[in-house]
């Protein structure tokens, strides 16, 4: 029994390591670049965070591991493909993606760890999300005023966006309360029967 969940983390790591490869080399064909130290840096976030994620499936079912593991992963991925001059854009202006994926990284570690969704995983992915999608539109060009002039002149609107989400997420738990409730109900119902 030992050697097959041996063979299975061995066949685990393996996958997760020829992925990262397999992905680095794909940039290269593709984009006909020759590798150099600016490249191996976005390589080498990606294998840890492939190694974050061997050491969550397989040792320990911790949030902040899984976390680590897929915004190590995305960032390093999406780093690589910035140094290929996919964009036309510079980092000066990508770099709320890495706030968006933090928050995309975090929400997915913590609905995974906990097996639904909870406001400890919503609330805090929530806000990373728009405040990175935020961000990128004022790095991008797309909100022509300054990022200050709009906090002073318009911070009544996190307060309004802060509200709709915390009535939609009590919108949810009621749900999914009312769906617990009538699924223990049917239990017990069908145990008076007997």
């Amino acid at each position: 029994m030992y050697t097959g969940k041996k063979s299975r983390e061995v066949m685990l790591g393996s996958g997760l390591f020829l992925i990262v490869i397999g992905i680095a080399l794909l940039c290269f064909i593709a984009l006909d670049i020759n590798p150099n130290m600016l490249v191996a840096i976005p390589i080498v976030v990606m294998l840890i965070g492939a190694l974050f994620l061997f050491l969550s499936y397989t040792r320990k079912k911790l949030v902040w591991m899984y976390f680590l593991g897929y915004f190590l992963t995305s960032s390093g991925l999406f780093s690589l493909i910035f140094c290929f001059g996919t964009f036309e854009l510079s980092m000066k202006n990508l770099w709320p993606m890495y706030v968006i994926l933090c928050g995309l990284s975090y929400f997915v570690a913590a609905v995974q760890v906990r097996k639904r969704l909870s406001v400890s995983a919503v609330v805090p992915a929530v806000v990373l999300i728009v405040l990175g999608g935020m961000l990128l539109c004022f790095s991008l060009g797309i909100i022509s005023v300054s990022l200050r002039y709009f906090v002073a002149h318009w911070w009544p609107i996190f307060l309004v966006l802060l509200g709709f989400a915390l009535i939609i997420i009590y919108a949810y738990m009621q749900h999914s309360n009312k769906a617990e409730d009538s699924d223990s109900k049917v239990i017990a119902d069908s145990d008076e029967d007997d």
